[in-house]
């Protein structure tokens, strides 16, 4: 991984190099990210597993730090060389892998990709800005006809701190889903905090822990609480597992129905990095004191 994130500062850092620390950040959240992507995807790395499993541990330290009073945006102002150190953290580094883990996931590889090539063909040997960036990726976006306006899109994730909260109210007769609701809030720690447009999975496994299915749901910025239609009269899971493959980025919370499900059939579902992700999305919720300690133990024991 140290290698992988040290090789793409050759491009992020070297090949294109920032004006002025404010953008520091950038090619610290691209190297880790792109060094997970290339671990996972890369020729010759199939050997070495749990890519993303080292990639959700980053996403889980920038929203430890995004939850604290001290939490910031990911771009801010440095006013001198000496306080550019104070940006090596869970913010620069797993908050702003999150941010671009959400554009391959929003906007798609086509346009992560031609974003990225059109940048560094223009700025090659150059100093450049995170406007820079942005312009080229919010090119890349309408030429590929995206429906989301990408330089406003990345003022919500760049310039305002604190991270979203999202959770599932679900109604349930008969087997059936007869009701499936998002509801998201801002977390209250955050200067200029407000609600941000993402995508991410959700899973619903059957009594076997097996992924019996995967929606896509996109959250809306202008909407607290917003229904999924299309899921009243499908047949209701054992648990819904929110945010599945960590693809989204928010204080995530586990409805009560698949808490209980997940207390006694933790251990039953296969993949590792979703039993990581659910233990982590359980200590993230007992802060708030939403489940016992004694809980948590259980879950690990299982």
């Amino acid at each position: 991984m140290v290698i992988l994130h040290e090789i793409s500062h050759m491009w992020f850092g070297n090949l294109v190099t920032m004006k002025w620390w404010d953008d520091l950040w950038l090619n610290e959240s691209f190297a880790n990210f792109v060094s997970y992507l290339s671990l996972d995807e890369g020729e010759g790395t199939k050997q070495y597993a749990g890519a993303w499993s080292m990639f959700l541990d980053e996403s889980f330290w920038g929203l430890t730090t995004d939850q604290k009073n001290t939490t910031h945006p990911i771009s801010v102002e440095v006013i001198h060389t000496e306080a550019a150190f104070d940006m090596f953290d869970g913010i620069s580094y797993g908050k702003g892998a999150a941010w671009l883990n959400q554009i391959l996931n929003l906007f798609g590889r086509d346009i992560f990709k031609a974003g990225v090539a059109s940048y560094f063909a223009e700025f090659a040997f150059k100093n450049t800005r995170l406007e820079d960036f942005i312009l080229h990726f919010n090119n890349a976006a309408i030429k590929h006809n995206s429906p989301i306006d990408f330089a406003k899109w990345s003022h919500t994730w760049l310039k305002c701190a604190g991270p979203n909260i999202i959770w599932h109210d679900v109604i349930e007769e008969g087997g059936k889903i007869t009701k499936f609701t998002v509801q998201q809030r801002v977390h209250e720690e955050g200067a200029g905090n407000q609600l941000r447009v993402q995508k991410y999975k959700c899973a619903f496994y059957d009594k076997d822990m097996k992924v019996a299915r995967v929606i896509d749901i996109v959250t809306k910025d202008d909407q607290e609480t917003f229904e999924i239609p299309e899921l009243v009269g499908q047949d209701a899971p054992f648990a819904y597992h929110i945010n599945y493959q960590n693809k989204g980025y928010a204080k995530f919370k586990i409805d009560e129905k698949s808490t209980k499900a997940f207390e006694t059939h933790l251990g039953k579902i296969e993949d590792p990095l979703s039993r990581k992700q659910i233990y982590l999305i359980y200590n993230d919720m007992l802060k708030d004191q939403a489940i016992s300690g004694a809980q948590v133990l259980d879950i690990c024991k299982s």
